[in-house]
């Protein structure tokens, strides 16, 4: 019997033959990605499992849509928000880089990100159900609000259980995301399909900022907006003593160095805040809430032994209106751009003061050493802020508290582009109503 084969699959087979000889060994094939079902919030989506490792990878861009979190991208980082709380992600451009660097997945039409770690930074629901996994807002009350004036300032605090995620609707209405309910004075509350709609009292521009469980609307401008802030904050305080060293308290130490710095600086004309007075308790959150917008955040401590160790925070300026406040400040006009820098510094601000306050802190003789520590009380400063642990052996006399108070002072003038040498008196004596007493107050 004849074959009979026709030229056209003659030339196929001829043109396969071909292929095959340039290219003997076939291109591997990448597994498919693994999927599942997954609801982000009520939209109906699914997640991917990049690498084959256990990790569910969800579109960064959906989640910021469908629960209302904020969105920052550029260049090789990504940042989610909700509220206060920022989730940071380095961007790689492979499944394998992502995974093992716990980071963000660039991947065609869009950043995706581990979801685990995303709900844990933002404090989201997150339940695997089956074969679907839910991510969602967790429920937030409005537990009150509170309007101050002060130095021309309009400030209205909206105060709530949980970070919550917020939009200025309008200069008089602020819309908050996923919360169910609540009451507050002051302001007028209605439900809506998203959460709550809240009418402010006042008018005027409005501009809005998230703190630790806090929505924060201002009007207008500071009086005293051109005048650097610096915010002083004595450790320890009320029941909690700090350490005790030959019957003298940390707490009583801190604050007259604090104290006594305050007076050193008044001459210069900046502001000078101390976040306690006397001896009062303050919580960290207070503490950090209280330097949140100084462009000086100066933390003080007492530990045993004769060296001084100066702290930064790696974390420092994580929320999100502190790092995008930064992305602009470069490209800034003027006046603008002064007004940003009364709620920004570069980044970098506080290492660049650590080491202004060593050089200072040497000067007079005290080894000191930098270092850096995630300190809740320095974490929410867009300026910059130390955390500054004397040692007891050269606090323990009133000269040696002048002296370090005035290395203190001169390293914050210069920092600030104010120091003049008559601002140095060393060995001045502080007033004996200031000097520490053993088991008592200054």
């Amino acid at each position: 019997m004849r074959m009979y084969i026709s030229r056209s699959l003659i030339g196929a087979l001829l043109s396969l033959a071909i292929g095959l000889a340039q290219n003997p060994t076939p291109a591997p094939i990448s597994p498919p990605l693994q999927t599942r079902p997954a609801v982000l919030g009520s939209l109906e989506s699914y997640v991917a499992y990049p690498a084959g490792a256990g990790v569910p990878y969800a579109p960064a861009s959906q989640l910021a849509k469908a629960l209302g979190l904020g969105y920052l991208g550029g260049g090789s980082r990504l940042s989610l928000s909700i509220g206060s709380r920022v989730a940071s992600f380095t961007v790689y451009p492979s499944e394998a880089q992502a995974v093992s660097g716990g980071g963000a997945w660039q991947r065609s039409g869009g950043i995706w990100v581990p979801l685990p770690l995303l709900a844990r930074t933002l404090d989201l629901f997150y339940e695997v159900r089956g074969r679907e996994i839910a991510v969602g807002l967790k429920p937030a009350r409005l537990l009150g609000a509170v309007v101050t004036q002060s130095e021309g300032v309009e400030r209205i605090t909206l105060q709530l259980d949980r970070d919550v995620s917020a939009r200025l609707l309008s200069d008089d209405r602020v819309g908050l995301v996923g919360v169910t309910g609540g009451e507050a004075e002051g302001v007028t509350i209605n439900s809506v399909a998203y959460g709550l709609e809240v009418g402010l009292p006042g008018s005027g521009p409005a501009r809005l900022y998230f703190l630790p469980r806090q929505v924060v609307v201002e009007r207008g401008n500071p009086k005293g907006s051109r005048i650097p802030l610096v915010v002083i904050d004595p450790g320890h305080g009320g029941a909690d003593p700090g350490t005790i060293q030959s019957g003298i308290r940390e707490k009583d130490l801190t604050l007259n160095l604090a104290q006594t710095l305050r007076t050193l600086l008044a001459p210069s004309g900046i502001r000078v805040s101390l976040t306690r007075q006397g001896d009062q308790a303050l919580s960290l959150q207070d503490r950090a809430n209280a330097g949140a917008f100084a462009q000086v955040l100066l933390s003080v401590h007492v530990t045993p032994g004769d060296r001084v160790n100066l702290y930064t925070n790696p974390n420092q300026g994580k929320l999100l209106f502190i790092s995008k406040g930064r992305q602009l400040l470069p490209n800034t006009p003027e006046p603008r751009k002064s007004l940003l820098l009364g709620y920004v510094s570069p980044e970098g601000s506080s290492t660049d003061f650590a080491k202004l306050l060593s050089e200072e802190i040497s000067a007079v003789g005290v080894v000191s050493a930098l270092g850096e520590g995630d300190y809740l009380a320095l974490s929410q400063n867009g300026g910059a802020a130390v955390l500054v642990e004397f040692g007891f052996d050269n606090v323990s006399t009133p000269q040696g508290r002048q002296q370090l108070a005035q290395a203190m002072a001169n390293a914050i003038l210069k920092y600030l582009g104010r120091f003049q040498p008559t601002n140095s008196a060393p060995g001045t004596n502080p007033p004996p109503s200031s000097q520490p007493k053993p088991g008592g107050n200054p």
